[in-house]
């Protein structure tokens, strides 16, 4: 019986291959179309010409608004023209007075320079725009200015050869009205001039100087120093991104209270210490570098917690003692003293008040008084007390690559020492350990680096929830593995084919690989195994890879709206059939709610828009209320299972709202 079923899984993926590298070529010819074009392997790097490091608005005498950018790389005499294609783009609105952006810009494109402008999509008349002499780029935006704040985006360039793929550097920023400056001579505004007129395509002469045996002035007047706007410190901030790290918060505190206090290993005072040398560092350290407009939070935040730490937990220990209050009391003060002598959220100064009584209270009370201590540890946390005072004051953000080299070398070196067992390191330790102490590290990564650092983040969270499928609780009476496989098949499958469906990824074909291979893997390892499986089952699978692989050549497009009967229904249908339909709490009219569910889902792709992804939440929580209460589930219960079920259900919500928030808006 297998022998069969494993060439068909040969045949079969050879053939998958060969449709994904024939719907990726399609889509590679249609890319000047507007389907996504495949990606080349080697994509060439963005030039300094079009990445803007800074910019700065103004304007003029009659209220038009001026922008002028700043390349990386300053622009020649003459744009540039060593691409087939290029451009730089603004697009600017004044939400209160004209909701609707106004693009202007600059392109060449095959040989042809010119300005342009828009307003929404409708088009308008080339514009004013200028290389100035020190290599800038000024705008006229024809914009009149109505005193509220201007929202801005900030989008440049190239396209390498005809056959090439875009690339492409875009950033959002909000000025403040009072950050706009004003100029009576707009080409002249910080005493720089025009040295290329890019709408009529021809030099402009330097202006005149007037030179005198005393003094040498200019025609032109000079205006207020302008002010700068840095594109990394106000780019848009993808909330998304921090709300799959809220989630995986939770789970892991999920874990905590209900999982791994049953553990011989646990103790309380393992995820104090990561907190303490991992969490609160890289917490101070953001403060320190991004300046955030809520850093004062952690400070009014900071004197309750050691109050109610004091109050709750460490006066019942043995080892307390009333005089411990003067200490706590000193504590406080010295922290107060010192905010009020730096009057600044210059958290790197502060360190020494937040962090090492901290480090000195855990040595001094845990791993001193611990078996395994050694004197020359003093010299361990000294090095890494030091280490972070480096890191804060000296270096870059960049440099938080310390983290997984230092966590991972001394996590494996106090595994050793203490002789764990492989069984014990891969176990519930590795699966919670290890996720609690590096989701600080992805989260810092979410100000420096482009929202797809969010899948990153997501990824890791998939990853941790697994192993906690593996380790805890397939232990439980109510588990099943079924579970996992109702969620992926109703939650995350929708998501996956609708993202294919609104964003077209350039990876949208590589899908069809893995989706056949589960298949037939699935019939082969599992299917065959059961026992309602007969011999004739392998010709309806066979049946279903064909009309998925015909109408997949037929369609020839990412259009996975066409598909979603051919690649989500024969997998709800089987789900409902083989596993629902048996279950004791199954009823007729169940039908009807699965079905109900397949017609949404083909109403959102097909007839609605992509923000109607809102509707999951109230789905999930409705559907889970009701099944919870009509099983007489007790709180104990409704709790575990939703340590696991919630996250691993909202996950792909979250990332299915990344990349409509942050990619693609």
């Amino acid at each position: 019986m297998r022998r069969p079923i494993w060439r068909v899984a040969v045949v079969f993926g050879f053939v998958a291959l060969a449709i994904v590298g024939t719907q990726a070529a399609s889509a590679a010819g249609a890319g000047a179309s507007g389907v996504c074009a495949q990606r080349p392997t080697a994509p060439p790097t963005l030039p300094g010409e079009f990445i803007i490091s800074d910019f700065v608005v103004f304007v003029d005498s009659t209220g038009v608004v001026w922008v002028k950018l700043y390349p990386q790389t300053p622009w020649g005499v003459v744009p540039p023209s060593e691409w087939f294609s290029d451009y730089v783009q603004i697009a600017i609105s004044e939400t209160e007075v004209n909701p609707i952006p106004t693009i202007v810009g600059f392109q060449t494109h095959d040989g042809l320079s010119e300005t342009f402008s828009f307003e929404g999509s409708t088009a308008g008349p080339a514009v004013e725009g200028y290389i100035m002499n020190d290599g800038a780029l000024l705008f006229n935006t024809g914009l009149t200015h109505g005193g509220g704040p201007l929202n801005l985006n900030l989008n440049s360039g190239f396209l390498p050869t005809e056959d090439g793929q875009f690339q492409n550097s875009a950033a959002d920023h909000v000025v403040d009205p009072l950050d706009v400056a004003t100029s009576d001579d707009p080409l002249h505004f910080d005493d720089e001039f025009p040295a290329y007129n890019l709408m009529t395509g021809t030099p402009v002469d330097p202006p005149t100087v007037v030179t005198s045996t005393t003094t040498t002035t200019t025609i032109h007047p000079t205006t207020q120093e302008r002010p700068h706007h840095s594109t990394t410190a106000r780019d848009k901030t993808c909330w998304w991104c921090w709300g799959i790290v809220f989630l995986f918060f939770s789970f892991l505190l999920c874990v905590l209270f209900t999982r791994m206090k049953t553990y011989e290993w646990w103790t309380c005072w393992l995820p104090w210490f990561l907190v303490i040398f991992i969490w609160v560092p890289f917490l101070l350290a953001g403060m320190w570098w991004w300046r955030p407009a809520w850093w004062w939070v952690p400070l009014l935040a900071w004197g309750p917690l050691i109050i109610g730490y004091t109050w709750y937990w460490a006066r019942h220990r043995s080892w307390w003692h009333p005089w411990h209050w003067y200490v706590v009391g000193g504590y406080l003060a010295a922290l107060l003293v010192g905010s009020l002598i730096v009057r600044a959220p210059e958290w790197g100064l502060l360190f020494p008040l937040f962090w090492l009584p901290w480090v000195g209270f855990y040595m001094w009370f845990r791993a001193l008084r611990q078996p395994w201590w050694h004197r020359w540890m003093y010299l361990l946390f000294g090095a890494y007390i030091a280490w972070i005072f480096v890191w804060v004051a000296w270096l870059s953000p960049w440099w938080a690559w310390w983290l997984p080299v230092a966590f991972c070398s001394l996590t494996v070196w106090w595994f050793v020492s203490q002789g764990q067992s492989w069984q014990e390191i891969i176990g519930p330790k590795w699966c919670w350990l290890f996720p609690f102490a590096m989701l600080p590290f992805y989260a810092w990564w979410i100000p420096l680096w482009a929202p797809w650092w969010c899948y990153v983040i997501a990824l890791f969270f998939t990853e941790a929830l697994f192993c906690c499928a593996f380790t805890h609780f397939k232990i439980e009476e109510w588990w099943t593995w079924w579970l996992v496989w109702f969620l992926t098949i109703f939650v995350w499958v929708p998501f996956l084919l609708a993202g294919l469906w609104f964003f077209r990824p350039n990876w949208w074909g590589w899908a069809l690989v893995p989706w056949f291979v589960g298949i037939i893997a699935g019939v082969a390892f599992w299917a065959t195994r059961r026992s309602w499986w007969q011999r004739w089952m392998l010709y309806p699978v066979v049946g279903y890879l064909l009309v998925a692989q015909g109408v997949a050549f037929a369609v020839g497009s990412p259009e996975w709206g066409l598909l979603f009967p051919v690649f989500w229904v024969p997998l709800a249908g089987l789900y409902v059939w083989y596993r629902a339909r048996r279950q004791p709490w199954w009823h007729p009219w169940m039908f009807i709610l699965f079905a109900a569910f397949a017609v949404w889902l083909f109403i959102w792709v097909i007839w609605l828009t992509p923000w109607w992804g809102w509707w999951f939440p109230v789905v999930f929580v409705a559907t889970a209320t009701w099944w919870f209460l009509a099983h007489g589930y007790d709180e104990m219960t409704i709790r575990h299972k939703l340590c696991w079920i919630l996250p691993f259900s909202a996950l792909p919500w979250m990332c299915y709202m990344v990349a409509l928030e942050c990619l693609t808006t």
